[in-house]
């Protein structure tokens, strides 16, 4: 493979996951850091890149409490159903079947933002039900 067509392989990688490349320079590591003088100058170009793909950090993503009745299920359901989003959960009410209603109003932010995720979660995999 030409240097030509290896550096711009590696460049359509990078460009495909911008999230896993952080952009900043790390040091080459094992025998690439003791490469021979007869390689052509890009060789190092090439592969702090790869250095800096393979040190990338994943994304993580946030885990949000996916129980009975709580926000992110609630804003599941929703989206199931076709329900307009309009962010709430309910409470367990003493030890019977009895549960509260709680509106927006009265959720925390991470609440609501649990609700969202979770409404856009089922949006994103289209999963509605069948009227």
């Amino acid at each position: 493979m030409k240097f030509d067509d290896l550096y711009n392989t590696i460049l359509n990688e990078v460009k495909a996951s911008p999230a896993q490349f952080s952009g900043t320079p790390v040091t080459p590591v094992g025998n690439f850091a003791n490469r021979p003088l007869d390689i052509e100058p890009g060789y190092d170009a090439i592969q702090n890149t790869i250095n800096q793909k393979l040190a990338a950090k994943p994304k993580t993503v946030k885990q949000y409490d996916k129980g009975q009745n709580s926000p992110y299920t609630r804003g599941e359901f929703d989206s199931y159903n076709r329900h307009p989003k309009r962010p709430h959960y309910y409470i367990k009410v003493g030890d019977g079947p009895e549960h509260r209603r709680v509106e927006e109003e009265d959720m925390t932010p991470e609440e609501i933002e649990a609700y969202n995720a979770g409404f856009e979660a089922n949006e994103k995999a289209r999963d509605w039900r069948q009227f």
